[in-house]
């Protein structure tokens, strides 16, 4: 109760000076207390932040082309660098000598399943001459009767050879298609960047590419964002790209993705030090570079 009353007491001093403020205040101002008051008129303007993001310049569509030992010996490159290459376009043929040996060998079965079946059927046209002599001394019952179990073991043999030759049908467009694969072809239009045939005889644990092949015209920029920084930037928004190597000059994009999940810190993980969680971006660039 002490307490309260001394508060009480405090506050009733605080009240009465300022009672004696207003009082003279109103005194010197001849006992008005209103103040002017100036309006101004509101304006609306835009508050905008700058998002800063180092990046690495990329093609937007690819394609590395690596020499693949199955496919045999590296024969021919058919393109340089600098060309300009269509969607299907020969770049690389392999020659494979075993392959060779086994379309050989596939068109030799082929043609002994046919020359059987042709056996077999001037067999049977042979029979038939057998049969119409045999109706004319026996008649067609008994004719059909003496040749019937012959007849049955020709068209056994036929049915047989037919099968075998539709088996070797069935492994020449298989090998054929194992040919075609031997001439490697491009799966974009775009131009020729490098071209690099001692990658088919070199012996590394890291494999380079024979050909790469990109389009200059379609390129992007790739980056992170922190996760702070992914509230400020949306899909679609236009930036401004410079580059620390081509000075004084600016090129303008567009934001075409922003991760939805970070991306995955592998390193961090395997050695256990908590880093900060990054979110992937790429923005299109307008235009090409010089």
């Amino acid at each position: 109760m002490k307490k309260l009353w001394i508060g009480i007491g405090i506050a009733a001093i605080v009240a009465l000076f300022i009672g004696i403020n207003i009082y003279k205040s109103a005194a010197q101002t001849g006992g008005s207390t209103a103040e002017s008051i100036k309006t101004g008129k509101m304006e609306e303007e835009e508050i905008g932040t700058t998002v800063m993001v180092p990046g690495t310049l990329k093609f937007s569509n690819e394609q590395y082309v690596f020499y693949e030992a199955d496919k045999g010996t590296l024969a021919d490159i058919k393109v340089k660098e600098g060309d300009k290459v269509e969607k299907g376009t020969a770049l690389i043929s392999y020659e494979n000598e075993q392959l060779n040996l086994e379309k050989e060998q596939n068109a030799l079965t082929a043609e002994s399943n046919q020359l059987q079946i042709d056996q077999i059927n001037e067999k049977k046209n042979a029979l038939n001459s057998k049969e119409k002599e045999l109706t004319k001394q026996l008649g067609e019952k008994e004719a059909k009767k003496q040749i019937e179990s012959e007849r049955t073991e020709l068209e056994m043999q036929e049915k047989s050879a037919q099968i075998e030759l539709k088996q070797s049908e069935l492994q020449k467009q298989s090998l054929a298609n194992q040919v075609a694969d031997l001439e490697v072809k491009s799966e974009m239009e775009g131009t020729v960047i490098s071209v690099n045939q001692e990658a088919a005889s070199k012996k590394s644990d890291i494999q380079e590419p024979v050909i790469h092949i990109g389009n200059p015209k379609d390129l992007i920029v790739s980056g992170t964002l922190s996760e702070y920084d992914t509230l400020k930037v949306k899909k679609g928004q236009k930036v401004t790209l410079t580059s620390d190597v081509i000075q004084d000059k600016s090129w303008k994009g567009t934001v075409s993705a922003v991760g939805l999940v970070p991306d995955q810190q592998e390193n961090a993980a395997a050695s256990g030090a908590e880093q900060a969680v990054q979110y992937p971006l790429q923005v299109k660039i307008k235009g090409s570079l010089p």
